[in-house]
């Protein structure tokens, strides 16, 4: 649910409040102010010898609220919808 609502936010450039009645139509309720509160954390990790990237929505406290890991930051970033984020970065 919480990539879903990134991905939501970053691929379509919506509002916050956007993002609230979308999911609310899904039967999910989540403030606009809790969605505001979420942001994605990034980092490489090795996992049998292998580099693979670690990718995480991170509360602002601090809780992890969801992961995942893939090889690529490419297609994570496609997974969560932040492939815009990472335009002319090099990646």
């Amino acid at each position: 649910m919480i990539r879903h609502a990134l991905w939501l936010y970053f691929r379509f450039t919506l509002s916050l409040r956007d993002v609230e009645e979308l999911l609310a139509e899904r039967g999910i309720e989540v403030s606009y102010e809790t969605i505001r509160c979420w942001h994605l954390d990034e980092m490489v990790v090795k996992v049998g010898g292998k580099r693979m990237w670690l990718w995480r929505a991170v509360e602002d406290e601090g809780e992890v609220l969801d992961g995942a890991v893939r090889q690529t930051l490419r297609v994570l970033a496609s997974d969560v919808g932040c492939a815009k984020l990472y335009t002319g970065l090099g990646y």
